[in-house]
């Protein structure tokens, strides 16, 4: 693969030939000045070098120079590609430096390839150094070295002023702006401060409806209930009032938010792990229903798949974790750590058997547990050493 040696002191000129000589099959090394381009002609001489005009450090013609002064290195051909202050002098004096040829900015990539195809076949067959004219003495070099950096120096500071003197103008229209632009911000940030009132009064009747809606089901559901005499339907039938129950109350809370962008699950959790102890029968006396999650609150889009999972739990252990009136405790504790919250619904009841599968089985609140922890994109693990504990563990912030 032919290397191909480029030094620009500007990055976005780097990127973008380094780019078009990868893209047609040439090894690239980059450089941002003529001092380092020249270390790394030291290191493994290129094929061909390519480089800008003006750079910090060693300029493109000082490199040209000390390469064709060397022997060993001046049979490398320099291609000088550079778009400001160019005329005829920089071009000749560049040949005379032993340049190959001298290309304006910005070529059609086929263009530039075609140049440098050309300069690399003529290098190869040593045609190039017949055309060079010679510069003279050191004191000729030096003369006309300096007589180009002039003209180049007389064009930056021509063209610093004018710059100077365009930022002065736009000073004066942005301090003239100023003034204007302040009362713009200020009245739209009266209008947007009016529209976010009434999107948070929008949203909270949202809420709201979702919420009565949700309930409408509840209470159908609860009514057809009455009318079922299978043991099992009407379980079935109950879970899910239950459920849809667990929906409703995300939406009550947050209408009765003053954040309308999350809830504190610690509230929500409480008051559903109530309603859940007074739905299955159990009094305080018998159950212990206890919760600690300080800190820990959920948007929407996760605290209802969260609240449902927490709701499974909840019944399950109502349902099982204390048979024929025996007493115990229901935790749900949270915190967070490492950028994961970490949930724990724990109880001291019989425990769920070494032998039953909970991943696997044909319960649909299971089967929903480990489906809701995966929408969660978290994970959820169960300890059957003391009572039931399941851990579940989320990560704190949801990426898109």
């Amino acid at each position: 693969m032919t290397r191909i040696l480029i030094a620009d002191d500007n990055p976005a000129n780097l990127y973008l030939l380094e780019s078009i000589l990868k893209g047609h099959g040439f090894e690239v090394v980059a450089a941002k000045n003529g001092a380092e381009a020249l270390a790394l002609v030291q290191e493994n001489p290129p094929a061909l070098i390519i480089s800008d005009l003006m750079m910090p450090v060693m300029d493109g013609f000082e490199l040209c120079r000390r390469l064709k002064a060397d022997p060993s290195k001046k049979s490398i051909p320099v291609v000088f590609y550079t778009s400001s202050y160019t005329e005829a002098k920089d071009e000749q004096f560049a040949m005379n430096l032993g340049a190959e040829r001298f290309v304006t900015k910005a070529q059609k990539p086929e263009e530039l390839i075609r140049i440098v195809r050309e300069v690399l076949e003529a290098s190869g067959k040593k045609t190039s150094a017949a055309t060079r004219k010679p510069l003279g003495d050191e004191m000729e070099i030096l003369r006309q070295y300096n007589e180009v950096l002039f003209r180049k120096l007389e064009q930056k500071v021509l063209e610093l002023e004018e710059e100077i003197a365009e930022r002065k103008r736009a000073e004066e229209q942005l301090q003239n702006l100023n003034e204007d632009l302040e009362t713009r911000v200020a009245e739209r940030t009266r209008e947007l401060n009016t529209l976010l009132s009434e999107k948070e009064l929008l949203l909270k009747e949202i809420h709201h409806r979702v919420k009565n809606n949700l309930q409408i089901v509840a209470s159908l559901l609860h009514t057809q209930a009455r009318h079922i005499a299978d043991p099992k339907t009407l379980t079935m039938l109950e879970e899910s009032q239950n459920r849809v129950k667990a929906m409703a109350l995300v939406h009550e809370r947050l209408y009765k938010s003053d954040d309308l962008s999350s809830i504190e699950i610690a509230d929500y959790v409480k008051f559903m792990g109530t309603s859940l102890l007074q739905f299955y029968g159990t009094g305080a006396a018998r159950v212990k229903f206890e919760v600690e999650m300080p800190g820990i609150r959920f948007d929407i889009n996760r605290a209802i798949p969260l609240g449902l999972l927490i709701n499974e739990l909840l019944s399950n252990a109502l349902k099982h974790a204390f048979p024929a009136g025996r007493k115990g405790t229901i935790t749900v504790t949270g915190a967070k750590k490492d950028g994961t919250i970490r949930i724990i619904v724990q109880d001291d009841g019989t425990g769920i058997p070494e032998s039953f599968d909970w991943k696997n089985t044909g319960s649909l609140g299971l089967r929903l547990v480990n489906s809701l922890a995966d929408q969660l994109s978290g994970t959820i693990d169960l300890d059957r050493s003391s009572g039931t504990k399941f851990t579940i563990a989320v990560p704190e912030e949801v990426t898109a």
